[in-house]
């Protein structure tokens, strides 16, 4: 009996052959045609039966196939995808999850999950064996990607921490109050590099290269911190502190900055000097840096009979830290208690204790160099300030500081970089104190800091001095105006007379304002104040038209430019400050604005142009409706006993302007043709022209259309 197997549902029907469905016979003629009958249906069913396993087992591949590449894609998104994705999890979030899990056991979840919910899908054990198989692979890789994101970011945050960390001890060293606060940050700093050493691996040398760069930058930062707040010497001392553990090339930058900023300082000081003796001020002694005088050799500090140079300038091996160093100057060892003079003439600008190199005194020499004196054991009486001359005793041979027995380390800087000291020469006159009289032109004045200051000092000056001038000049100004002001008044109160200002005040002005003055009264009592007005008057209008410029213009400008516009004007414009400042304190629409925008609201209806575009003609006729509806806003305000709204104004305005009304105003003209307003003067001289005919001639022209009232 043939056996009929069951593939993925389909099983063949008892009274049918296998695979085809064909009926079985049910009645057989003869035992040759069963057997042949039989054969037939075995042989059949045998190849269906082979042809469906097949069939099977490539159905089982193919969703093999796709279940497998449903799960590399939702692989592929929990890695990249734009919100699923671990990969856009950095730094503190790839290693600390909300829920308390790490990012392995959260995205393996995820993984896991996806895995669960595909192969619930799959038909047959088949399926799902083989699934099974090769999503165990996919799961292990996958692993392998999210432990190794995490390990990249914990060695990233790791790194980024320590460089914050860094940087914070760096920011606090750089703003340390005291020695205390100061070594505390460095220590950081150096305990932030060490930390740093074992995350990235540094060898030694690497490490005190990153060390040197530190420092440099901690050291420079606060060069420019001490600097910024005048705290000139304190620059210094920490580049004497810190120098030998800096990159050089920086050290001299940031000691070239300090001396920059000295003699900016230096010479702004001699500069305010000068400046207050120019402007009648000051006056009397001042010390100056001494002229550039002829080169010459500095004297030796030390010398004492037994002295000697026992280390010169240059590399050496040093005596304390026993590893090789730059020596920046050179020693002279001598008996304790032996005399320092100063090598050449100058003022002394450091004394006291100076980190590794002790008790030390500094000095300024006119040509800008320096000369540096540490170790020393005491002090001659010189003070920071004070001058003093070649040779001039200023301390004691001593040991204190960074020293291994008494000697005198000696350093000359040329512009904060030490040389060696054997090839210098300084100029030669210095330490002058110059008598100024009380009272300097600007050329004496520049004269004196081009001849008595070093060059690096004479910007500063010059500076200083233009600057002050600026100021005496603008106070001047200032002071001229408020006169100029008062004096306008004073004749506008007095009907144009003279006679109320007084002679002092008078001769306070230079001859071209008295001349302004006389010019004003006389065009106040002639009358000609209108003439000036025409000059000025779109400055006038414009005021009167944008009442939020009015408010911007203080009593004194407005009175200032009675000369300009006439007393009146003046007054007008003051009354309209005053009653436009009063309506905005009262929460109210100013009466002005009200009336600006009526006049250009008019000007809008017959075409008159106000903007950019305005034609002169334009501009005239905008004047006169300014003015007309001024005068109209007067009238309604003493007919209505308060001022007018825009409503109102508006109608008043358009009646007055039709043409009956018109013709009964003095000021406006007519076109009985164009329906509209001539208002220029050009259009004036053509009526009044026209109207000085006989009132019975008839003017063939088309100027008869046009006429005065």
């Amino acid at each position: 009996m043939v056996s009929v197997p069951e593939q993925d549902g389909f099983r063949v029907g008892v009274g049918q052959l296998p695979g085809v469905r064909a009926d079985v016979p049910q009645m057989l003629d003869s035992g040759a045609a069963v057997s042949a009958a039989g054969k037939q249906a075995f042989d059949a069913g045998s190849d269906i039966v082979k042809m469906q396993l097949q069939m099977a087992a490539e159905a089982n591949a193919a969703m093999h196939d796709l279940s497998m590449s449903e799960l590399k894609d939702y692989q592929i998104k929990l890695r990249n995808d734009k919100e699923l994705g671990y990969q856009n999890l950095l730094g503190r979030n790839a290693l600390e999850r909300p829920d308390g899990m790490s990012l392995m056991d959260e995205y393996d979840a995820l993984f896991e999950q996806r895995r669960q919910e595909i192969r619930a899908g799959l038909k047959n054990e088949a399926q799902r064996q083989a699934f099974d198989a090769s999503a165990a692979g996919l799961r292990s890789s996958f692993r392998a990607e999210v432990s190794a994101h995490m390990q990249r970011e914990h060695q990233s945050f790791m790194r980024e921490t320590a460089a914050s960390l860094l940087t914070s001890a760096r920011n606090a060293f750089t703003a340390a109050e005291g020695a205390e606060e100061e070594e505390s940050a460095l220590g950081r700093m150096m305990k932030q590099l060490e930390h740093m050493q074992q995350i990235y691996g540094w060898d030694n040398a690497t490490l005190e290269v990153q060390a040197r760069t530190t420092i440099t930058a901690g050291a420079g930062s606060r060069v420019d911190y001490l600097i910024d707040r005048g705290r000139i010497e304190d620059a210094h001392a920490v580049l004497d502190k810190y120098g030998e553990f800096m990159n050089q090339d920086d050290v001299l930058k940031l000691r070239s900055r300090i001396e920059n900023v000295y003699d900016d300082e230096t010479g702004e000081a001699f500069g305010e000097q000068l400046a207050a003796a120019t402007f009648g001020e000051g006056g009397g002694v001042i010390d100056v840096g001494g002229s550039e005088g002829v080169a010459g050799d500095m004297v030796m500090p030390v010398q004492v009979k037994g002295s000697r140079i026992s280390s010169k300038f240059g590399m050496r091996m040093h005596p304390v830290f026993k590893k090789m160093k730059m020596h920046t100057g050179i020693d002279i060892a001598a008996p304790k208690g032996s005399h320092i003079v100063a090598a050449a003439a100058g003022e002394v600008i450091w004394k006291g204790k100076k980190g590794g190199y002790g008790e030390t005194i500094m000095i300024r020499h006119a040509d800008g160099k320096e000369t540096l004196y540490a170790h020393m054991q005491g002090y001659a009486d010189v003070k920071v300030g004070s001058r003093v001359s070649s040779g001039q005793l200023i301390g004691y041979v001593g040991s204190t500081g960074t020293s291994t027995g008494p000697h005198l380390h000696y350093e000359v800087r040329v512009n904060g970089k030490p040389v060696d000291p054997s090839s210098v020469k300084i100029g030669g006159a210095s330490g002058k104190r110059v008598s100024v009289p009380k009272q300097l032109t600007m050329e004496q004045a520049e004269q004196m800091i081009k001849t008595q200051l070093p060059r690096n000092q004479r910007a500063a000056a010059l500076r200083a001095l233009n600057r002050r001038a600026q100021d005496i000049k603008r106070q001047q100004a200032e002071a001229q105006s408020q006169t100029m002001a008062a004096i306008v008044q004073n004749i506008a109160q007095n009907g144009g007379s003279l006679d109320g200002i007084p002679k002092s005040l008078m001769a306070s002005l230079d001859p071209r304002e008295q001349l302004s003055v006389q010019r004003f009264a006389d065009q106040w009592r002639n009358g000609l104040e209108d003439r000036a007005f025409d000059k000025n008057k779109a400055w006038f209008y414009d005021k009167k038209a944008n009442p939020e410029k009015l408010a911007e213009l203080s009593r004194d400008d407005i009175l200032a430019m009675a000369l300009e516009i006439g007393y009146e004007r003046a007054q007008e414009l003051l009354r309209s400050k005053d009653s436009y400042e009063k309506a905005v304190a009262n929460g109210e629409t100013p009466g002005l604005k009200i009336q600006a925008g009526v006049a250009k609201h008019l000007a809008d209806m017959y075409g008159i142009k106000t903007g950019s575009t305005a034609t002169p003609d334009d501009i005239e006729r905008y004047y006169h409706f300014l003015e007309n509806v001024g005068q109209l806003a007067k009238d309604l305000k003493a007919s209505l006993g308060r001022e007018p709204t825009y409503a109102e104004l508006v109608t008043a305005a358009k009646d007055m302007l039709s043409e009956e009304a018109v013709t009964k105003q003095r000021r406006l003209w007519w076109d009985k043709k164009q329906k509209t307003l001539a208002l220029t003067k050009e259009e004036q001289y053509r009526v009044n022209s026209i109207n000085q005919k006989s009132s019975t001639q008839k003017s063939s022209n088309s100027d008869r259309d046009w006429y005065y009232r």
